[in-house]
């Protein structure tokens, strides 16, 4: 995210920057944002590959624990359930 917002940083100092520069430098410019933007979607794969990986396990984790358990995975729906239907019914 970090990237994402140095980027956006980057591109509107080159915005106001690019009126005052030549061909030469407006090039060089746009060269500097291709690779920072090259850089900020390789981080972002990477981070998406990482995310989807975390995200499968903890899936197939959940799934076996709660076909080996079935009736204690009832049982801990129901006590959240009945807590969060208990506390968003409270008046205030």
């Amino acid at each position: 995210m970090r990237d994402i917002n140095g980027i956006v940083t980057d591109a509107e100092g080159l915005v106001r920057s690019v009126m005052g520069l030549s061909e030469t430098g407006v090039a060089l410019a746009l060269d500097t944002l291709t690779a920072k933007l090259s850089a900020a979607r390789e981080t972002y794969s990477e981070t998406r590959g990482c995310l989807q990986s975390s995200v499968e396990s903890s899936r197939r984790v959940t799934q076996a624990y709660v076909t080996e358990n079935p009736w204690r995975s009832i049982g801990v729906a129901a006590t959240v359930g009945v807590a969060l239907g208990f506390f968003f019914s409270r008046k205030r």
